[in-house]
């Protein structure tokens, strides 16, 4: 079972806009993006280390959904470069996951699609995971809008001190194969 239906229920999944459900389900998924970067001194280095994609105007994007086991794996391309993380549930919560950070969110279906609303922000190793203190805690604003037969993507990652790190939307959908 797909994680955001376990989560959600059937009833509501099956009330997802069908373009926004097609990009959080196994495929492929091609759009283009507008990415944003921090600017400060801090915020630099921390994209840096986190190997976050570069800003960018018309950023061609593709996503690969695979599905292993309970989870998902995502690799996002943006341009040439490689954003990859893992998604799983544990209780009502999503746990994204990218090297040692957890991300915990909460989808909640809205009349247009998705939101996703973050629970807490963590670090730690399978199924150990410590809770970041809230003034430390990176913080993700994400949402996923049905727009006709294509979806609208909004994600904003901000951290304390820092300030914005990166910031990317635009439109995607769902790649069908013959």
């Amino acid at each position: 079972m797909n994680p955001y239906e376990r989560i959600l229920g059937a009833h509501a999944w099956n009330q997802v806009p069908a373009a926004v459900r097609a990009l959080h389900s196994e495929g492929e998924i091609e759009g283009t993006f507008q990415v944003q970067r921090g600017r400060g001194l801090l915020a630099r280095l921390l994209g840096w280390l986190l190997r976050l994609p570069p800003a960018g105007e018309a950023v061609p994007i593709r996503v690969q959904v695979e599905r292993e086991g309970e989870r998902l794996l995502w690799t996002r391309w943006f341009g040439t470069h490689a954003l990859r993380t893992e998604e799983r549930t544990r209780d009502d919560l999503l746990l994204e996951c990218r090297g040692p950070f957890v991300i915990a969110h909460r989808p909640v279906l809205t009349v247009e699609g998705l939101d996703h609303v973050q629970v807490f922000a963590g670090a730690g190793a399978g199924r150990f995971c410590v809770r970041l203190p809230r003034m430390l805690a990176p913080r993700i604003v994400a949402s996923v809008r049905a727009a006709g037969d294509a979806a609208r993507v909004e994600v904003s990652v901000s951290a304390p001190l820092a300030g914005l790190l990166i910031a990317y939307g635009g439109v995607a959908r769902a790649v069908v194969r013959a």
